[in-house]
């Protein structure tokens, strides 16, 4: 909230003070919505610090309920990268990524995964 309010009123200090606090407390549990929030605010330094967290720690990142419910721009950013991990783990993440999307697409449109599935064949 507080980096939200500094960079909405051009606080710069704040900002940055926030953005500093922030590198400080990336973990697994964390970092994909620090991640989302320095996309959100620019704070391409920020940004970067998690992605470089994120190379190192797929393993346990893609396998987060946070990473179901990533935008796909960032995931498919995330599957271009060099990730720490097994091709097989980036492929089953990949699809427990699509199948929560479907599902969750589903919930909102019932005729959308039968309009989805025909435009995959």
């Amino acid at each position: 909230d507080v980096l939200s309010f500094s960079h909405q009123f051009l606080l710069t200090i704040l900002f940055d003070a926030c953005k500093d606090a922030l590198k400080l407390k990336i973990e697994e549990d964390n970092v994909l919505e620090i991640l989302c929030a320095s996309r959100v605010f620019s704070a391409k330094d920020l940004e970067e610090i998690c992605w470089k967290f994120v190379d190192h720690s797929a393993s346990e990142i893609l396998k987060s309920e946070n990473f179901l419910s990533l935008e796909e721009e960032i995931v498919l950013e995330m599957l271009d990268r060099e990730l720490n991990i097994e091709e097989v783990q980036v492929f089953e993440a990949s699809l427990a990524w699509g199948k929560y999307q479907l599902q969750k697409a589903n919930n909102n449109n019932p005729g959308f995964l039968l309009l989805l599935l025909l435009f995959q064949i």
